[in-house]
């Protein structure tokens, strides 16, 4: 009989389990980066939505320390959420200004 989990006298069946740790791992890592992704890019479109582009920072470096303990390298989304949000954010207060700005110099 050939069985995938028996490696010679050696029989392990949690080796080889889809469910492990490191399979969970990486599947929260994937959501949680996608999730900040899909946050931080929200912040960038709309206005006054800087609080999203700090909660796309705190999920990308989250997603990032899921995997650390399993020595698994982040998506590519995580830091992608993390520099989007960053640009997000000073580009949030700038529109904030800008506004304030117009909106001042139109009562002068």
């Amino acid at each position: 009989m050939n069985d995938p989990y028996r490696a010679g006298d050696i029989d392990d069946p949690e080796a080889f389990e889809p469910g492990d740790a490191e399979d969970q791992a990486l599947q929260r890592m994937e959501e949680t980066a996608s999730t900040a992704l899909i946050v931080s890019a929200v912040a960038l479109v709309i206005p006054f939505c800087q609080v999203l582009g700090i909660v796309g920072i705190v999920l990308g470096l989250r997603a990032r320390s899921i995997g650390a303990p399993h020595a698994l390298s982040p998506p590519g989304s995580a830091n992608g959420a993390i520099v989007v949000g960053a640009i997000a954010l000073p580009l949030g207060f700038l529109y904030v200004v800008l506004v304030a700005v117009w909106g001042l110099a139109r009562w002068f």
